[in-house]
């Protein structure tokens, strides 16, 4: 019966043995994966910055290519067709449009027109100024030079409206 007692404690302690090594691997593979679970919560983060960063830049290039479009070349006489339909619209005859040099800037091209007009009163070439400086494309009232009593036409109202039409330049 001795041998038998021998054996059992043998395997008590083989089994003993057996359940420390299994626990010390455990144990190793649990650090291992700690340090790589930890590795891979700092990748999600530094990705996810990357990831606002690239929306911001994707937002930055969406915006752009709207001020692209918005300040796109025209064509002057699609322009100056444009502004002169404006003045129709609040009772404001054109009696000359005068296209003047293009001035190129570094990025941008100014385009003015110099327009002697002749309008109904006062509020009705505000309300033209104002219809120019909102219009869908970007216009600049530049300069309003009003003048009243022409020859042989005294109380008659005139102004010189210098508009500038503003495009990038390619």
């Amino acid at each position: 019966m001795g041998s038998d007692q021998a054996n059992k404690n043998k395997n008590l302690v083989l089994n003993l043995i057996v359940v420390v090594i299994a626990g010390v691997v455990a144990f190793n593979l649990y650090q291992k994966n700690e340090q790589a679970k930890k590795k891979l919560s700092g990748n999600i983060k530094e990705e996810q910055e990357k990831s606002q960063v690239l929306e911001g830049i994707d937002q930055s290039e969406k915006t752009m290519a709207a001020y692209r479009k918005l300040l796109s070349k025209k064509d002057t006489n699609l322009v100056m067709a444009s502004i002169t339909n404006m003045a129709k619209e609040f009772g404001i005859r054109v009696v000359t449009v005068k296209p003047v040099p293009e001035v190129r800037l570094n990025e941008f091209i100014r385009t003015p027109f110099v327009l002697t007009v002749a309008p109904l009163s006062y509020h009705a070439l505000g309300k033209f100024i104002s219809a120019i400086e909102s219009a869908q494309d970007v216009y600049v009232v530049d300069s309003v030079e009003i003048k009243t009593g022409q020859e042989g036409e005294p109380g008659k109202l005139m102004a010189n409206v210098t508009i500038t039409s503003i495009a990038l330049a390619e």
